[in-house]
């Protein structure tokens, strides 16, 4: 009888031990999970940021671009001895100062599309890293233990007070 007694306690303390280690281990990996998740919120921040940077760049380039070709043209009309401000001439510099609006307008909303998606990225990977965090907060090993170690003994009991 006594050696019985002893088999349920040490069923019983297999299963709290058991069961504290599971909860550990759920534990380390939501938080572990959470710091990933945090890690690549900022990579999809910093990512978002040459987004941004690369448009400006772009938007810069390009409106150099344009700077230089006015200029030719400028060149080009002043050296066939026409007006620069009235008909075909005035008419080839606006287009030329349109286009390259367009082109700068493109690549800065391009940029802000591609910036978006990954704020939103960020957002995204930030409220999953919340979550795993809460859970892992929840998570109590010891409650789980004494829960287990408990249930365990209720069990083993009950069989033994059926089976005498």
């Amino acid at each position: 009888m006594t050696v019985a007694y002893v088999g349920i306690v040490i069923s019983a303390v297999i299963s709290a031990v058991s069961a504290a280690q599971q909860s550990q281990a759920a534990k380390d990996q939501r938080n572990y999970q959470a710091a990933v998740s945090r890690n690549n919120a900022k990579i999809a921040e910093y990512q978002r940021s040459i987004v941004i940077q690369d448009a400006d760049i772009a938007a810069t380039k390009r409106t150099r671009e344009a700077a230089d070709l006015s200029a030719r043209q400028r060149v080009a009309i002043a050296a066939n001895n026409l007006a620069l401000d009235e008909g075909s001439p005035l008419d080839i510099l606006a287009t030329t100062e349109f286009y390259k609006q367009e082109d700068v307008v493109s690549i800065q909303s391009d940029a802000a599309r591609k910036a978006w998606g990954y704020e939103v990225e960020g957002a995204n990977l930030t409220n999953d890293a919340n979550f795993n965090k809460r859970l892992a907060d929840k998570e109590s090993p010891g409650k789980a233990a004494a829960i287990a170690g408990a249930s365990s003994l209720l069990s083993s009991a009950s069989s033994y007070a059926a089976k005498r």
